[in-house]
Parts: C-alpha cells; sequence; structure tokens
C-alpha cells in the first residue's frame, strides 16, 4: 500500500506534509514576535523570518522520510498493507457480502480464484498473496480515474500521517515557545521586559490560548489511531468502488483530481 514510486507522488505528498509543518515552526514564530520583535531590527527580524520559512520544507521532507519508516514499520507488524487486510475474512472492516462480491469480480479478472475462509485460515501466506495480487489489479484499475472520494481519503491519509510523525517536534517547540513566554512575560524584571504584550495578563493568557491549541492538536489529534483509520479508510474506499471500476470503467471520471499510476503499488 504504502511504497512511494515515482517523484509525482512524493511531491504532493511533500505538500501534504506542509501543513503540520507549518504548525511545528508557529509557535517559534509567535515567540520572536512578541518576546524578540522589540528589541530586533528590521534586519534581523527578517532574518529570522526567513531562517524560520526556509525551515518548513526541510521540515515537511523529513516528515516524508518519517513518514516512509512508519510505513514499513506498519507492513511488518501487520504483515500485509491495509488493501491486503482488508480483503480478508478475519477482518471486520468490510460488508462480508460485499468482500465476496469483490472477491468474486477478482477472480474472474485475474482467471484464478480467489481463497475461501477456509483456506485463508489453512495457509494465511498464500491466501495474503493473492490478495496482494488483486489489490494490485484493482488500484491499476482506479490509476489515472478522476475520483474526488479517493484523492480525498489519500491525501486525509497523508495529513494525518505527517502530523503523527511530526507530533513530538510539534509538542517541543509548543512547549518552548510556552517557556518562553511565561519567562519573558513573569521571571524577567519589569523594566527589562521585551514585550509589554508578554507583561501584560491579558496578552498572556491570549497567547497561552492559542499555544494551548497547539498542545491540544498534537496530543489528541495527530496520533496513530487517526493514521491507522484514515489509511483503513482510503483502502476500505478502493475496494469497495472495484465492481463500479469492474462493470463500468468510465464510471469514476468524474471532477476531482486524477489519480497518479504511481500510487500502484501502495495499496
Amino acid at each position: 500500500m504504502f511504497e512511494q514510486t515515482g517523484h509525482g507522488g512524493t511531491s504532493w505528498y511533500l505538500n501534504m506534509a506542509f501543513l503540520p509543518a507549518v504548525l511545528v515552526v508557529l509557535p517559534v514564530f509567535l515567540v520572536v514576535a512578541v518576546c524578540l520583535s522589540p528589541v530586533m531590527n528590521a534586519g534581523q527580524l527578517l532574518i529570522c523570518y526567513l531562517a524560520l520559512g526556509i525551515s518548513v520544507p526541510f521540515i515537511a521532507k523529513s516528515a516524508v522520510d518519517e513518514g516512509q519508516e512508519w510505513e514499513r514499520r506498519f507492513i511488518a507488524t501487520r504483515g500485509a498493507q491495509p488493501g491486503v487486510i482488508v480483503l480478508r475474512y478475519r477482518d471486520k472492516g468490510l460488508d462480508e457480502s460485499l468482500k465476496r462480491k469483490v472477491h468474486q469480480l477478482l477472480a474472474d479478472t485475474l482467471g484464478t480464484p480467489m481463497p475461501g475462509r477456509g483456506d485463508e485460515e489453512i495457509a494465511p501466506g498464500q491466501a495474503d498473496a493473492a490478495y496482494r495480487a488483486g489489490i494490485s489489479r484493482v488500484v491499476e484499475a482506479a490509476s489515472g480515474k478522476r475520483s474526488f472520494v479517493l484523492t480525498r481519503r489519500a491525501l486525509a491519509y497523508r495529513l494525518w500521517l505527517s502530523g503523527h510523525v511530526l507530533r513530538n517536534a510539534g509538542l517541543f517547540t509548543t512547549c518552548l515557545a510556552m517557556a518562553a513566554i511565561c519567562m519573558n512575560a513573569y521571571l524577567a524584571p519589569v523594566d527589562v521586559r521585551v514585550s509589554v504584550y508578554a507583561s501584560t495578563l491579558p496578552g498572556f493568557f491570549g497567547q497561552a490560548l492559542i499555544l494551548g491549541i497547539f498542545a491540544t492538536v498534537w496530543a489528541c489529534l495527530f496520533v496513530e489511531q487517526n493514521v491507522n483509520r484514515s489509511a483503513f479508510a482510503f483502502a476500505a474506499q478502493l475496494v469497495m468502488m472495484w465492481p463500479e471500476l469492474k462493470q463500468s470503467p468510465q464510471a469514476t471520471r468524474v471532477e476531482g483530481p486524477v489519480l497518479r499510476r504511481d500510487w500502484r503499488r501502495r495499496y
């Protein structure tokens, strides 16, 4: 499911990693704006802001690399990609009647019977190999088609994954910013406080609220459960589309982004 196969896929995956990367940098931006801007000239501030801006694509690229490592660990732990897992009878993610229909259509397409429930229990490895061949055929059929639903699922997965792998970095910069603002507001002597905004309680509480929202996003939203849920939602949507793709190849040509062929080995 997960492998990146081609520059195009990696490029737009990188674009989805930009939002979490910006969220990592924003707390530092807040510290510079609140605590340092009163004591810096315009040139120094420009250098700081440029450095923060330049760091975003590098953080996003590291999120892509870490995301691919997470995907390899997922496959090693679960034994297969999500697209293979949702075809298993022992997986309860899809209705069994739909699963049987998809299995029959895949068997007709591949020219070989798909494993039954008993075959899967006796030889799960061989069953997974058959499912892997089947899901590759589904992805090949979907490649190049315009499908808003599939693209939305893919983008959601990549967003959750990028946020999850940057979670520790985001919590670190948020906590660091909170500590800096607290020190600036309360620990520094009155005559050397560098910002009138942080030296008053309303300003401090407003900044604390912003950073608290950031911390909540990192701690409660970008968790592994949401990454898994979005990955399986994409795989399940792909499998559920197979009867439509099989019976009417043009059915998914609706308005929306084009599914790229470099997804072929990802699911």
